[in-house]
């Protein structure tokens, strides 16, 4: 129980103030807590162009660490609703997020969710492209 309720605290704290406790639990939900039906992941905040390709998941977390990106917590399968409240913000907008939605609606495979992420962002507005890629690495870890 005490473990559930320090997951609680963390989600929605910014991740580079995690405690070390904090991020060592964080860390151990992210690669063990697909088991137990939890998510944990950091939503990238998008203030900062980081090129993500090809870093490993250590150097991920340093640079997100000096961003303003959060800790989320998922339980019971709420990651997909998250996923879906995000796409259906753009669905009528992009024809790939509309594909996206139905993917996950229907098959709830992220990996081709993520795909037609990556693809509407190519052709998204300045305004829009910060947020799904926020997203896209959020359904990277996922995967």
């Amino acid at each position: 129980m005490k473990t559930f309720d320090s997951l609680r605290a963390i989600d929605g704290k910014m991740f580079a103030r995690l405690t070390p406790y904090e991020l060592t639990l964080f860390k151990s939900v992210r690669r063990e807590g697909r088991k137990y039906n939890i998510r944990a992941t950091v939503i990238y905040d998008g203030t900062q162009n980081i090129p993500f390709a090809g870093l490993s998941i250590e150097q991920k977390d340093e640079a997100l660490r000096r961003t303003n990106s959060k800790v989320r917590v998922f339980f019971d399968g709420s990651h997909i609703k998250y996923i879906e409240g995000i796409l259906s913000k753009f669905s009528s907008k992009y024809a790939y997020i509309e594909s996206a939605l139905t993917e996950l609606q229907t098959s709830k495979n992220i990996s081709l969710v993520a795909e037609y992420v990556s693809k509407a962002i190519d052709n998204a507005d300045d305004k829009d492209t910060l947020e799904l890629f926020g997203l896209e690495v959020f359904l990277s870890e996922l995967q």
